[in-house]
C-alpha cells in the first residue's frame, strides 16, 4: 500500500511537473527531456495501472473465497440439519419399536454391543440410514418376527432371513448389510 502511495504521489508530480517543462523560460530543456519525462510517466502509469489489477484481482480472489467458505457452511449446516433429522426419525422409530412385544434391533457391534436402532414387522428399507451401510454385526429379534437382510441395496446381493437373535453375523453378512425387509 505503501508503494501504491509513493508511485501515485510521483506520478502525480510529474504530471503537474509537464506544464512547467512546456513552458518558454524551460523550453530548451524540456525539448531534450521531454522524451525522458514522456517515458518516465508511461513507465510509473503502467506501474500504477498493474498494482491496481493486481489489487483487483486480490479483492476478487478474497471475495470468491468469502463466497466458496459462505456456500461450504451453508451447506454444511444443511447437512448437519438433515443428519439431525435423520437421527431424530431414526431414534423415535427405535423406541416405538422397543415399546411393542413384537421387533428387532441391529447393533453394529457383535454381542448386540454398539450402536443400535429397531423396527417393527412390516418395515423395510431398500437403503439403509445414513451411517449404517455395511455396518451391521447383529441382530437382536424379540418375539414373531422374521428379518431377511441383503448384502446390496433394494434387497439384493446375498440375502438370509432371520427368525432367531443372531448375535455375530457370519463372515459374509457381517459389516456387509445394505437392506432389509421384516414380516
Amino acid at each position: 500500500m505503501m508503494k501504491h502511495n509513493l508511485i501515485k504521489s510521483v506520478v502525480v508530480a510529474l504530471l503537474a511537473a509537464q506544464p512547467l517543462l512546456a513552458s518558454g523560460a524551460m523550453a530548451a530543456a524540456s525539448n531534450a527531456e521531454a522524451p525522458r519525462t514522456q517515458t518516465r510517466t508511461s513507465e510509473l502509469l503502467l506501474v500504477q495501472n498493474q498494482n491496481q489489477n493486481q489489487n483487483s484481482n486480490q479483492s476478487r480472489g478474497v471475495n470468491q473465497n468469502q463466497n466458496e467458505n459462505q456456500n461450504r457452511n451453508e451447506n454444511q449446516n444443511r447437512n448437519q440439519n438433515r443428519n439431525a433429522d435423520e437421527d431424530g426419525v431414526l431414534a423415535t422409530m427405535t423406541a416405538q419399536a422397543r415399546a411393542k412385544p413384537n421387533h428387532f434391533c441391529f447393533y453394529d457391534g457383535p454381542g448386540f454391543g454398539g450402536g443400535s436402532f429397531c423396527a417393527e414387522p412390516g418395515q423395510e428399507a431398500a437403503v439403509l440410514p445414513r451411517g449404517w451401510d455395511d455396518r451391521i454385526s447383529s441382530i437382536e429379534i424379540v418375539g414373531k418376527v422374521t428379518v431377511t437382510v441383503c448384502t446390496n441395496q433394494n434387497f439384493t446381493g446375498t440375502c438370509q432371513a432371520f427368525s432367531a437373535s443372531e448375535s455375530a453375523l457370519s463372515g459374509e453378512l457381517n459389516d456387509a448389510i445394505s437392506s432389509w425387509r421384516a414380516k
